[in-house]
């Protein structure tokens, strides 16, 4: 019985374990902040402006209208077939020489940052202009370029969107350039988009822009997560199920083994208490019934009757020992007949039974007579016509405190003096 109770402490705490888990998840789910990562403005990034003006024809021309605000402007002028402009964003190193300098950026400064654990990036930008659509590119860098030409072999990533406050780009959208690729020819390894180490990002006109003026202010443009991703808290929950059924699978079989256990343990106490011949209770299941009931710890009217069958070595001599086997079976159904089902019965040994009862004095004289008067109706094949089977009772009250070894010997010597007087009938002692 302690060990179930240990067992069942011990699921009780792994299930709460569970359950505080599951808890922590759901508020985690609920209220767990975001983690944001500033792409721009940021420290040590620069921002250069660009334009169609370095090539040959170009005529389109850029300016800072308001550095402080990240604010320029684009003059697009078709002196070229395909004119441009826009702004470049690159990173230095904390520990470059020329980290605290203004819009100053060498090779030997570049830095890269990840954005592998993002789903996207959310660009704030303000325009002004005649485009509906502007374009959004990075490059990564497997590894830092030295010069330009290795700058040049950079993959090239862009995604065209409108442009507002909080527009979220989703990387899944997120492309090669079809000219890059044209232009360069590069290995499959630099042909998949990879976030994971970005060299620059941009904003720039879509291609062919229309002619005029664009005004373009970069508000800020940043990545954000939960401190906790879903997909992590999805695998912490259905592990947490997981585990729940496989422990409640494990209870369920050590409880279904315990079961098992408890109810052959029952068996067996059973089998071993029981009379396997006369199937009443035999000195063991005496015992046991004996304890729950002696010593008295106040008068409660129990009564000890020791009872002997008269002459019985004379049937077994005389029929035989089955006739006499089935006649101790036989006795013993019918005694039980009248008792009660809170009365105690039993064979002590031999042709000796016992039955402690709590009857009142007055009942107790038409109790006797009542077993008494049961054997008489026990038929044994072959035996002779005045065959009768009677019984020798001796019979005493149990006081406050007497142990029942003390009882069962004034009921045996009251059951003796009973065969000395000639049998078949009972005395209290």
């Amino acid at each position: 019985m302690e060990e179930r109770k240990r067992t069942s402490i011990i699921f009780k705490a792994i299930y709460g374990l569970l359950l505080g888990i599951a808890l922590v998840c759901i508020v985690v789910a609920l209220i767990n902040p975001e983690k944001i990562f500033q792409v721009y403005p940021s420290p040590g990034s620069v921002a250069h402006l660009y334009s169609d003006s370095v090539e040959p024809g170009g005529t389109s021309s850029v300016v800072w209208a308001d550095r402080s605000s990240n604010l320029y402007e684009c003059e697009i002028r078709y002196g070229i077939a395909y004119p441009y402009c826009g702004v470049v964003i690159k990173y230095k190193r904390p520990n470059s020489e020329n980290f605290g300098l203004m819009d100053y950026f060498e090779f030997a400064d570049a830095a890269t940052f990840d954005l592998s654990a993002y789903n996207g990036l959310y660009v704030s930008v303000d325009y002004n202009g005649p485009s509906s659509m502007l374009y959004l590119f990075m490059r990564s860098a497997p590894i830092l370029p030295k010069n330009s030409y290795e700058y040049d072999l950079l993959p090239y990533l862009h995604v065209d969107f409108h442009p507002g406050e909080d527009i979220f780009i989703d990387f899944s959208r997120v492309l090669l350039a079809r000219w890059w690729i044209d232009k360069y020819d590069p290995p499959n390894q630099l042909r998949l988009t990879n976030f994971n180490r970005i060299y620059e990002l941009g904003i720039e006109l879509p291609a062919s822009p229309e002619a005029g003026a664009h005004r373009l202010k970069i508000n800020r443009i940043y990545a954000k997560r939960s401190y906790v991703l879903p997909q992590h808290l999805f695998l912490v929950s259905a592990g947490v199920v997981a585990i729940g059924f496989l422990v409640l699978i494990i209870q369920l079989v050590l409880r279904y083994f315990a079961m098992r256990y408890y109810q052959e343990n029952e068996t067996l106490r059973t089998t071993m208490a029981v009379d396997p011949l006369t199937r009443c209770l035999n000195r063991i299941g005496l015992a046991v019934a004996v304890k729950k009931i002696f010593p008295l710890e106040h008068p409660s009217n129990i009564f000890v009757m020791v009872l002997d069958l008269d002459h019985f070595k004379r049937i077994n001599d005389t029929l035989g020992h089955v006739a006499g086997d089935e006649v101790l079976r036989k006795a013993s159904e019918v005694l039980a007949k009248e008792l009660r089902n809170d009365d105690v019965f039993g064979r002590w040994g031999g042709e000796e039974f016992v039955i402690i009862s709590k009857i009142n004095r007055d009942a107790l004289d038409i109790m006797i007579s009542r077993l008494m008067r049961s054997l008489r109706t026990i038929h044994i094949d072959g035996a002779p016509e005045d065959f009768a089977v009677t019984m020798s009772v001796g019979v005493t009250a149990a006081q406050v405190g007497e142990s029942f070894d003390d009882v069962f010997k004034r009921a045996d010597e009251a059951m003796y003096k009973v065969k000395q007087a000639g049998r078949a009938s009972w005395q209290l002692a």
